[in-house]
């Protein structure tokens, strides 16, 4: 059962939510960013018991192209108010790319590995997956002009350690203007 009605687009209870989101750019670093970000509400869930959620995450970026790096952490914290039960979902990316020198730098590989680990009573299920998450994608990005790119990726991932892996390959277009 979704936490809100189908389209809801706003808050239907008379607890309110906030985000709060910080970023530090130094200009000593170019292309580097530091930040993180915090999220609260109370909501009902299917069994009626109202649940409290903090959502906390950081993250740490390198955009220089050569190397890139993109790193996040989150922590889905979420807590029943009437058994005072709490569950922790943490989760991460990683992710390293790097602009080759060859065919005037329009070729980008890169790496990411996700991770999403649910515990297994969780309330709200982590996402659209609601079980642990395991993944790792290879691709390349190749850059057409600087408003439209293509871009094709390998992924090997499993749900749950009991499962097969699954194994995919994506083109994607992008474009800009």
């Amino acid at each position: 059962m979704p936490i809100s009605r189908a389209g809801d687009g706003g808050d239907f209870n008379n607890n309110r939510a906030f985000l709060a989101n910080v970023f530090a750019r130094p200009s000593e670093l170019y292309g580097f960013q530091l930040g993180g970000s915090f999220y609260r509400d109370e909501f009902t869930v299917a069994n009626g018991h109202n649940v409290r959620e903090w959502i906390a995450s950081t993250h740490i970026i390198w955009t220089k192209e050569s190397p890139e790096f993109l790193a996040e952490f989150a922590n889905s914290h979420h807590q029943d108010l009437m058994t005072a039960q709490v569950f922790n979902t943490p989760a991460f990316y990683v992710q390293v790319a790097y602009r080759l020198p060859w065919f005037e730098r329009s070729l980008k590989p890169y790496y990411r590995y996700d991770y999403v680990q649910p515990l297994p009573l969780e309330l709200i299920p982590a996402g659209a997956l609601g079980t642990e998450y395991k993944g790792s994608t290879v691709g390349i990005r190749y850059d057409i002009s600087n408003f439209a790119a293509f871009k094709s990726e390998y992924r090997y991932f499993r749900r749950l350690t009991s499962e097969p892996r699954v194994n995919g390959v994506f083109f994607q277009t992008s474009f800009t203007f």
